[in-house]
């Protein structure tokens, strides 16, 4: 069966999004753990630069090299959304982990989440949404999906900022990092997190009302239904003096986050 050209144009788009992306995120994540080790030694040394298994030329040739596949593919596209929300993703990255003058935003609690906040619920989204529309930044048409999607991802990313450093709380104090977790504990800190998840899931179940369609409308109350629900309930199971039990939860979380990649399309 022959595939239609529209598909094949979208699948194209898709494929070196989804592919640049993912390199451009090994290599923010690489340079996080090179500029981390010391705290990772404590806080999670199974990661492979805290274990001794990769030293730190292997990881900075890892990063260098992601860096490089995914903007040879970001200029492949050519696409400018694309390009632009590698380049600033990564700029950000920079920032939120190399330890020099004026950088190192991960040791402020305000400008930590500030750049996970623009990166993840601003950049991503109109930078991937623009790409996706084959269309430049100018002129731009705010509907209603993105409008939720930054709304939603707002939200998100502000719990993974403060979520993030729950389980890593041992290896901030020692390091003198003032994250919220240290300034204020844990169990203060996880509230708030699930008040603004909740908070979250309620806005996408009643912005459902908004949906064209009545399978758009079940899709989408119902998938955030379930999403809330599964965070209420294994909040619940969640152990606080467990740096194990915090961190499954954690991942749980991101879990979340990617599925609700799903629901976007149907908020329309």
């Amino acid at each position: 069966m022959a595939v239609s050209a529209p598909n094949v144009i979208f699948f194209d788009m898709f494929g070196k999004a989804v592919c640049s992306a993912l390199c451009m995120n090994i290599a923010i994540v690489g340079l996080n753990q090179v500029y981390d080790r010391k705290i990772d030694m404590v806080n999670k040394p199974y990661l492979p630069l805290a274990s001794g298994e990769f030293n730190a030329s292997t990881a900075l040739f890892i990063i260098a090299f992601s860096v490089l596949i995914s903007m040879l593919l970001g200029v492949y596209s050519d696409s400018t959304p694309l390009i632009c929300t590698l380049v600033s993703s990564l700029a950000f990255g920079v920032m939120y982990s190399v330890d020099i003058r004026m950088l190192r935003w991960k040791e402020n609690p305000f400008l930590a989440t500030s750049c996970i906040l623009i990166v993840r619920a601003l950049i991503v989204q109109i930078g991937f949404y623009c790409h996706a529309l084959g269309s430049g930044f100018l002129g731009i048409e705010l509907r209603r999906n993105l409008i939720f999607s930054i709304f939603f991802m707002c939200i998100y990313s502000i719990v993974i900022a403060l979520f993030k450093d729950i389980p890593d709380i041992m290896g901030d104090a020692q390091e003198g990092i003032q994250t919220l977790s240290v300034q204020f504990g844990i169990s203060s800190t996880f509230q708030i997190c699930l008040l603004l998840l909740t908070l979250a899931y309620s806005c996408g179940a009643m912005f459902s009302k908004f949906c064209t369609t009545d399978v758009n409308f079940y899709i989408t109350i119902f998938g955030h239904a379930i999403g809330g629900s599964v965070i209420l309930l294994n909040a619940a199971k969640v152990d606080l003096s467990s740096s194990a039990s915090l961190h499954k939860f954690y991942m749980l979380i991101w879990k979340l986050f990617y599925l609700e990649y799903l629901l976007f399309p149907f908020l329309s």
